[in-house]
């Protein structure tokens, strides 16, 4: 991925709280096409097996200069990275990393 994308962390309140979020960390995303809620739903987890979220899929949830996680869908594979920049109140500000 050559091209810089930024995304929004959102939900955390429903899971461990903003807290467990600090700039410079690295959480997993994994999309969850079976989602019942949200075909292009993306978890977000601070381990493989511990959910911190989701990418944000809404006009209402999406920050601004963020994008959504269906405009990001197919442009990353299954599972992907991103950096935390910063935690503003119950968003989480985050880039995707580069491919390895």
């Amino acid at each position: 991925m050559k091209k810089k994308h930024f995304v929004t962390v959102v939900g955390g309140k429903h899971y461990l709280g903003a807290e467990v979020f600090s700039p410079g960390q690295v959480l997993i995303c994994k999309k969850e096409p079976q989602n019942p809620h949200d075909a292009e739903a993306v978890w977000v987890g601070v381990s493989p097996s511990c959910q911190a979220g989701y990418l944000a899929n809404s006009p209402y949830t999406v920050a601004k200069g963020t994008m959504s996680a269906g405009r990001l869908y197919d442009q990353v594979p299954d599972i992907f990275r991103v950096r935390v920049l910063f935690v503003a109140g119950s968003q989480v500000i985050c880039r995707v990393c580069p491919e390895q």
